[in-house]
């Protein structure tokens, strides 16, 4: 069964700081609530352990061989999943005005015979890594207390530089647009 995912959080963070966090799939385990990491050829090793109470929790771990396949540094990181989940996974960060927005984003292939479940599992232990980087970010910050400076200021020199950006292709265009 094909499967389809997508979770996101609201950070009051900068990308530069969350990307970090993000890029070592073998430290994981260390932040990331039900989670296990450790080394494995090409990347990590990663057991999801989703909330459950009692003995079920053992009965749905998702053993998941990791490799970063990209690293958009800053932007996000693509990565490939084999094992409980045989696909492709995806952290991306889209700027927002106190800060960004986290993306999850699956796309996998899993056993015909228990999909929902699967997904549910797989879905609530994102979520819970979701919830950690904003506790860790927030953590000490009172909810709807402005962003610290150093954000807005990374903030407006992004937004600066991808305006430049627009305007040296604009001016491409118009160059190629006049010589032909």
């Amino acid at each position: 069964m094909d499967i389809e995912s997508w979770d996101s959080v609201f950070v009051r963070a900068r990308r530069r700081d969350v990307h970090p966090v993000l890029r070592d799939p073998v430290t994981y385990g260390q932040w990331w609530p039900g989670v296990g990491s450790e080394p494995a050829k090409g990347g990590a090793r990663l057991i999801l352990s989703p909330p459950r109470l009692g003995a079920r929790a053992l009965l749905r771990r998702q053993p998941i061989d990791v490799r970063i396949v990209k690293d958009r540094t800053n932007l996000g990181i693509d990565l490939h999943y084999r094992g409980a989940l045989e696909g492709a996974a995806e952290w991306f960060y889209l700027d927002e005005p106190t800060g960004i927005t986290v993306h999850y984003l699956l796309r996998a292939r899993v056993p015909d015979r228990g999909w929902r479940r699967t997904l549910a599992d797989h879905r609530a232990v994102v979520r819970a890594a979701l919830h950690e980087l904003k506790d860790r970010f927030e953590g000490d910050r009172t909810p709807g207390a402005e962003p610290d400076a150093q954000l807005l200021d990374d903030q407006r020199a992004a937004i600066a530089e991808f305006e430049a950006g627009v305007e040296a292709w604009a001016r491409r265009q118009a160059a190629e647009q006049a010589e032909g």
